[in-house]
């Protein structure tokens, strides 16, 4: 398996934002960047991978401190059970998006492979130039190519089956004592469709986008839905009033940029007061 790898901006030095972190909240924020790409979560964070973290970056810190700087200068979010790396899914594909690739490349693979046996099959070759006896290579490889046109009609199946459940594939798996409401959700597929629904449905009635803008509005709401659904605080009936208020402001969503994408973000996956959560 490759080596995994995190994107950050080239021009991250010279943030303002950057710049008014200290020491310590850099390193910590880098090394959850790691972590979060490493085991493509999508920026999730959760409570109890903060301990390891933070000794991985060597801070000495109060943690309640660093915390505080990250999300006041707007680079994490927190929720119920976890942080979330508001920027990540900007600068980083997503698990789905990399699954998507893991399976295409997979399928390429498979189809070379096939058709290099199956080219085996038409040629001859010597044993050695003293032996006068011909054999082919297809008699010893039959078997395996016959083998491989069953793997390879599997394999096709398999994909079919992929790009019709991508957009409800499961996070990677957590540790069975991570039991809060947040990590639970994430687990919900029937709730993050449904909240998929409500934004795309959002879209697609907002009259004044245009074709364009609106394909691109979709690639970015697949990006925040695993976010949506593991925040169970968040009421599907509120998922909708908020997509509704935001894409009648049409200055904000009309070129569908990231910029306006990470506004949507912002927007939707933004605090419940505890007096408007749901028993």
């Amino acid at each position: 398996m490759g080596e995994s790898w995190a994107a950050v901006p080239t021009h991250l030095m010279n943030k303002p934002e950057w710049r008014a972190l200290s020491n310590d909240a850099k390193w910590l924020w880098m090394a959850a960047r790691l972590y979060a790409a490493d085991i493509e979560s999508d920026g999730l964070l959760e409570d109890y991978v903060l301990p390891a973290l933070m000794l991985s970056a060597r801070v000495t810190t109060a943690p309640d401190v660093l915390f505080s700087e990250l999300v006041s200068n707007g680079w994490w979010e927190h929720f119920d059970g976890g942080w979330q790396d508001v920027h990540f899914l900007d600068q980083n594909a997503s698990h789905d998006e990399r699954e998507h690739k893991r399976i295409l490349a997979a399928a390429r693979k498979r189809k070379q492979r096939l058709h290099n046996l199956s080219r085996v099959k038409e040629r001859q070759v010597t044993r050695d130039e003293a032996d006068v006896s011909r054999v082919t290579k297809a008699d010893v490889t039959q078997q395996e190519i016959e083998e491989e046109i069953h793997i390879e009609a599997e394999a096709q199946d398999a994909l079919t089956d992929a790009y019709a459940s991508l957009t409800l594939s499961q996070p990677p798996s957590r540790p069975e004592h991570v039991q809060n409401g947040a990590f639970n959700a994430m687990h919900d597929a029937g709730r993050a469709q449904r909240i998929e629904e409500i934004l795309d449905g959002t879209v697609s009635s907002c009259r004044f986008l245009t074709p364009k803008a609106k394909d691109r509005w979709r690639g970015f709401i697949t990006q925040i839905v695993v976010g949506l659904a593991a925040r169970n605080e968040i009421s599907e009936s509120l998922v909708r009033r908020r997509a509704r208020d935001f894409f009648l402001m049409r200055e904000c969503v009309r070129l569908g940029d990231s910029s306006q994408a990470r506004h949507l973000r912002e927007h939707m996956l933004k605090a419940v007061p505890k007096s408007r959560r749901h028993a």
